[in-house]
């Protein structure tokens, strides 16, 4: 089926064209639908539920309690290993919803200080108690005599922004209330913040062996390279426990894993701490990994250091390196944002600058242009850096994925010709007209579905070296599709096809 209404345009043609988040008027014109699943609310309490001992407390009804809970549980546990999510919640009904809930919030404060005993309280409000303007700053200033625990309260109504727009920008910034003035800056120490998931996980993380030697997370590759330049690194953010968290300005300097969720934490910082942080960010290839290293060890005086670092690893995995390039060249990489949430923009970005260094031309679909926009200095970022792909820009018609033939049909490219990379939990997959027994197909979402172990997700010259065997397993086992003896995967067939006989083949 052809993709009616779309063209394909320069990522800096999207970011001038599209409307700001808050044009409101412009925007139900261009995109008639909703722009994604995850409100503002989902995200937040998904991002403090990485932090290990303090409680969450929700002041609002049980049904989004138990939304971001079980999304939690099924996306964040189960394939990235972080720890359960409670959350107790002041449960408002349609009493409180009508004539507010304060004192159920002050009530559900003092029992979670008093039964769980936590270092720190962060009260997150979803849409009924943002619309009913509860004075939850209020309440929680009633209570603070009578509960051990620091409070903070992070605002997160759903109705407060566009949910494909600035969660980010609005919240991450507020989560600098948790962190002290520091006392003292080590010199030598480092921060990684914007981690989102690929963080050290686990309860009671900072005393457990940081090392995993089989599922590493970007979280341990970066800090692996922060040492190996000779520099101290300090702290992992987001993610530990309340006493890590509260202490990261003691760090010389913020280091940035993902841009979206690293520049307005590193922004807040620089203005309440006076902490530097770097340009650089999400470093997936060689050249851009060599570019984060060297820009650190510039600012923190290590070169000599770096230099023997990057001489040594890339020497560990150039043989591997340039097989990829070898087998890539030529190709075009399908960058699928994120089907059905419409949201990711660092991660595909760095996916099509790492394309780029083995020799693929990038095309990226499913990056709704309201991320675009709502992340422009993410966007501006990458632009300088060289990175300027096309990408699909059009309607987004509500939650109705896009699939990668259509691109494929769109660019008139033979899907043999193609790499396909996914970033959402399931790549879209059909046997056997799209699938990974004769498209190449590389599985980048998370440690769980790597072919690769012991290699991050995908960052430094480890991460580097994983996507580029991924790249090399999916080629070569896309080149099958003339042995009359292949068949199409378990998976492409589970997710059915017109062409596929199930009762023949079987």
């Amino acid at each position: 089926m052809a993709l009616e209404g779309y063209e394909l345009r320069r990522l800096s043609e999207v970011l001038e064209e599209t409307p700001p988040v808050k044009a409101q008027k412009q925007i139900e014109e261009k995109f008639p639908a909703a722009w994604g699943i995850w409100c503002r609310w989902q995200w937040m309490v998904t991002l403090t539920g990485m932090l290990d001992d303090i409680v969450v407390v929700v002041h609002g009804p049980l049904g989004c309690e138990a939304s971001g809970r079980v999304f939690h549980g099924i996306h964040f546990e189960e394939h990235f290993g972080l720890p359960f999510l409670h959350i107790p919640t002041s449960n408002m009904g349609n009493k409180q919803v009508i004539l507010g809930g304060e004192d159920e919030l002050q009530e559900t404060l003092r029992r979670a200080d008093r039964e769980y005993h936590p270092p720190l309280i962060i009260v997150h409000s979803n849409c009924c108690a943002g619309l009913n303007m509860d004075d939850i700053p209020q309440a929680i200033d009633a209570v603070k005599d009578e509960v051990k625990a620091k409070i903070v309260f992070i605002p997160s109504e759903g109705f407060s922004c566009t949910w494909t727009g600035d969660v980010a920008e609005l919240n991450v910034p507020l989560y600098t209330q948790i962190m002290d003035p520091p006392k003292k800056v080590d010199p030598k120490a480092v921060n990684i913040i914007g981690l989102y998931k690929d963080m050290f996980s686990g309860p009671g993380m900072p005393e457990r062996k940081r090392w995993d030697p089989v599922y590493p997370t970007n979280a341990h590759e970066l800090a692996r390279t922060v040492e190996g330049i000779g520099l101290k690194m300090h702290r992992a953010l987001f993610g530990g426990d309340y006493e890590y968290f509260r202490t990261a300005p003691e760090a010389a300097v913020n280091a940035i894993d993902c841009t979206c969720w690293g520049y307005p934490l590193a922004k807040e910082m620089q203005k309440r701490f006076g902490t530097p942080y770097m340009k650089h960010g999400k470093p997936i290839g060689v050249e851009t990994t060599i570019r984060w290293i060297n820009e650190l060890a510039e600012f923190m005086g290590v070169r000599d250091e770096a230099a023997r670092f990057i001489n040594r690893e890339y020497d560990v995995i150039k043989e591997t390196w340039e097989k990829a390039r070898q087998m890539a060249k030529g190709k075009v990489a399908l960058i699928d944002g994120v089907r059905m949430v419409q949201a990711a923009a660092t991660r595909p970005l760095a996916q099509a600058r790492f394309a780029m260094e083995l020799g693929m031309t990038p095309y990226i679909f499913e990056m709704h242009p309201l991320a675009v926009k709502a992340k422009e200095e993410t966007m501006r970022y990458f632009i300088s850096d060289g990175v300027d792909p096309l990408i699909l820009f059009g309607p987004y018609a509500e939650q109705k994925p896009l699939s990668a033939i259509q691109m494929a049909e769109l660019i008139n490219v033979d899907p043999h010709d193609v790499v396909y990379m996914h970033n959402d939990v399931f790549a879209y997959a059909r046997a056997d007209a799209w699938d990974a027994a004769n498209v190449p197909i590389v599985d980048n979402i998370g440690q769980p579905f790597r072919r690769t172990k012991c290699r991050p997700r995908d960052v430094g010259f480890r991460g580097t070296e994983g996507m580029a065997r991924d790249v090399i397993a999916a080629v070569m086992a896309a080149e099958r599709k003339d042995d009359p003896r292949r068949r199409p995967t378990l998976y492409g067939r589970l997710r059915g096809s017109k062409s596929f006989d199930f009762e023949l083949q079987g």
